[in-house]
């Protein structure tokens, strides 16, 4: 079984905020802010797993506070939980003015799943944490599967 760690998933993307990005009070748009999330996430699951991604679930997405046209506004993202066929990621987005100063604007998690080249599951590495702080994100990753697994149950 192959072994990665969270910081071998890292990745971050960077977008200087365009106008078809504000809403019409001046601010990021939700959807846009989505696109940013679900883009890092597979970035950083399919850095992970060296294969195709498809996203299975975005979670708990936070809108923290706003940002305006112009700001630098950045998302990184990293594997936070591997599982059998699915990984989940950690997404953090922040702005950066022109004065430097930096917010935090959102966060939240994203289920990817590891696909071949027909589109079906495939086992993906696992995760091997190197910190305290992986090791605690990963207890809460570990809860936050029980309870996605405990919601589907229920609907079925």
């Amino acid at each position: 079984m192959i072994q990665k760690t969270p910081s071998e998933s890292r990745c971050e993307i960077t977008h200087i905020l365009p106008c078809y990005a504000i809403n019409g009070a001046g601010r990021l748009l939700g959807g846009f802010m989505l696109t940013c999330i679900d883009e890092a996430a597979a970035a950083a699951a399919k850095r992970f797993c060296r294969c195709p991604v498809t996203t299975a679930l975005i979670d708990q997405v936070e809108f923290l506070a706003p940002a305006k046209i112009g700001e630098l506004f950045s998302v990184s993202a990293v594997v936070t939980r591997s599982g059998k066929t699915s990984v989940e990621v950690k997404i953090t987005g922040t702005v950066e003015n022109d004065d430097g100063t930096i917010r935090n604007i959102c966060r939240g998690y994203a289920v990817i799943v590891a696909v071949d080249e027909n589109g079906k599951p495939v086992q993906v590495p696992e995760l091997v944490c190197e910190t305290e702080e992986e090791k605690a994100e990963l207890i809460l990753a570990q809860k936050r599967d029980a309870l996605r697994r405990q919601r589907r149950e229920q609907k079925i």
